[in-house]
């Protein structure tokens, strides 16, 4: 809630703390609640009743991708995935980050675009791995962060 205290008539802003939820609000359901106002001396209350609805597979889970680049061979080709949603179009953010590969702080991995509420559903992603970057051989993991979340802070 946007303020504890206030004078009428006033805008009163109420968000959803997702980690109040059952399971950090990934288990589907329908879940309720109420806002209270009151006056000053607590003569006058009125409820305001609030509810919430979880879907499954709000933003679907898309699948894994790979990029192979042979020794002293070209750079893989970027990757594109589209980030959809169950039905509802909604803003969200993106970020990647490396399980493992990063050398001095610096991510092998790219996303684009990226940003805090950069996007809304449905959105292409460019995905590929940084050319300026070297690595060893070997394999190494990372991930893309399709996050709608963020862009309700």
């Amino acid at each position: 809630m946007s303020a504890s205290t206030g004078t009428a008539p006033s805008t009163i802003t109420v968000g959803i703390v997702t980690a109040n939820l059952p399971n950090g609000g990934s288990t589907a359901g329908t879940y309720g609640g109420q806002l209270k106002i009151s006056s000053s001396d607590g003569t006058s209350i009125v409820t305001v009743p609030i509810g919430l609805t979880v879907s499954a597979n709000a933003m679907p889970q898309v699948n894994s991708l790979s990029f192979t680049k042979p020794l002293q061979g070209n750079n893989p080709l970027p990757q594109t995935v589209t980030i959809a949603s169950g039905g509802t179009v909604f803003d969200f953010s993106i970020s990647s980050a490396t399980a493992t590969g990063s050398t001095g702080g610096t991510s092998w991995l790219s996303v684009s675009p990226t940003g805090n509420v950069c996007c809304q559903t449905p959105k292409a992603i460019t995905i590929s791995p940084i050319p300026a970057v070297t690595l060893a051989a070997g394999t190494y993991t990372g991930q893309v962060l399709a996050d709608n979340e963020a862009s309700s802070r």
